[in-house]
């Protein structure tokens, strides 16, 4: 069952990213984990959204996505980011979307950052990226 999620999990690097399917308000471009930017403004406002995109058919799934340790989790040099929870559960549709939407307002400031995003499903780690971007 896990195995379909963490499949899923590579289809929410492109589904759950579009800012007008996410009801919480975004600031500046989107910076894609998985995809990232090697350098970035300064200073510049952006915002980072991932999770999952949850197949409604597939037995527990909705369980599993819908369960409170279900999430991903951003790190910036270190530091957990706040994110605003985006749940879109469609009870007449094929799938479910959860996203976290961290913006930042300000930019960062201008150096080289380290971005780890953690999804987890159901209480257990799944998958963890590390990426670095030059702020200039």
């Amino acid at each position: 069952m896990k195995t379909i999620a963490l499949l899923t999990l590579l289809v929410a690097a492109i589904a759950v990213p579009a800012a007008s399917a996410l009801r919480i308000p975004t600031v500046g471009p989107r910076i894609n984990l998985f995809a990232p930017p090697a350098t970035f403004p300064a200073d510049t406002p952006f915002h980072i959204n991932h999770g999952w995109v949850c197949d409604d058919t597939a037995p527990g799934a909705i369980r599993d996505c819908l369960d409170a340790g279900t999430r991903f989790e951003l790190l910036v040099d270190g530091v957990d980011v706040p994110a605003a929870h985006d749940l879109e559960y469609d009870p007449h549709g094929t799938t479910s979307t959860e996203a976290d939407v961290s913006n930042f307002r300000f930019g960062l400031p201008a150096g080289t950052h380290t971005f780890e995003g953690r999804w987890t499903l159901d209480g257990e780690l799944q998958l963890d990226v590390t990426q670095t971007i030059t702020f200039s």
